[in-house]
């Protein structure tokens, strides 16, 4: 055992997403389905059975990046309030995949100052609601700020200031933290639609064309990107969209 563990790629290694992320995959290949809760007790058993320590974010932070990876890469999808299941139970994920992310999971780790923040429960992280459709590499995106949904149903509307937006670079929530949203909202927004796509330049520019056609550009607003809809609208609109794409290419 003890020659074992000095062998052990993990021997003195932080726990953290880019080593968290092949022992979860090993885990959803040997059971299909878990909590998120189980997930973390057992990856932290697991690192620390190989010889491996504690890093600067919680084993449950730690799998929570990894779940949206992996959820982001369509491994993986979440059936209830902190239950996931691997997405074809009949076939195992290979830990290496035919979907090769553009980013890397050491990339997400998180700086000294903002370790902290991420331990209690993600409070300092966009809020996700998201549905997530299509397939890609790449994705567009649409989140807004709660309180302007929640001012909308105080009006009797089912349609708030959205923005969306596009990105090269999975996961979506990296993204919009490069927009300095800490600064610019009041609260954490939520991101409520993710759409991948191979080409997200195209997919947005449709999204934001049929938007404009309707007129349902937000008024007053900072940038282009911002509509009032919401994330169920955009969805349906654009799965309509994907169908009639398949009528012009027969």
């Amino acid at each position: 055992m003890v020659s074992k563990m000095m062998n052990s790629p993990s021997l003195g290694i932080p726990l953290q997403p880019s080593n968290a992320r092949k022992v979860i995959v090993d885990l959803f290949n040997e059971q299909s389905q878990w909590t998120r809760s189980e997930l973390a007790a057992e990856v932290s058993r697991r690192h620390h059975n190989a010889g491996g320590t504690d890093g600067t974010q919680s084993p449950s932070t730690v799998v929570k990046k990894c779940l949206s990876v992996l959820r982001q890469e369509g491994r993986v999808q979440p059936v209830a309030k902190g239950v996931w299941i691997r997405l074809d139970p009949s076939t195992q994920i290979d830990p290496s995949g035919n979907i090769q992310p553009k980013f890397s999971l050491a990339e997400l780790e998180p700086s000294n100052e903002e370790a902290s923040d991420l331990d209690e429960e993600d409070e300092d992280a966009p809020k996700s609601e998201q549905i997530t459709i299509g397939q890609g590499e790449e994705a567009v995106y649409l989140y807004f700020n709660p309180n302007d949904r929640e001012l909308a149903k105080l009006r009797g509307l089912d349609h708030w200031e959205c923005k969306i937006g596009r990105t090269a670079q999975l996961p979506v929530d990296s993204r919009i933290f490069a927009q300095g949203i800490k600064t610019a909202l009041s609260k954490m927004p939520v991101i409520g639609l993710v759409i991948l796509t191979d080409n997200c330049v195209l997919t947005e520019r449709a999204i934001h064309s049929a938007l404009r056609h309707v007129g349902v550009e937000a008024p007053d607003s900072p940038g282009m990107e911002w509509f009032l809809t919401n994330p169920m609208r955009i969805a349906s609109w654009y799965e309509a969209y994907c169908k009639n794409l398949l009528l012009l290419n027969r």
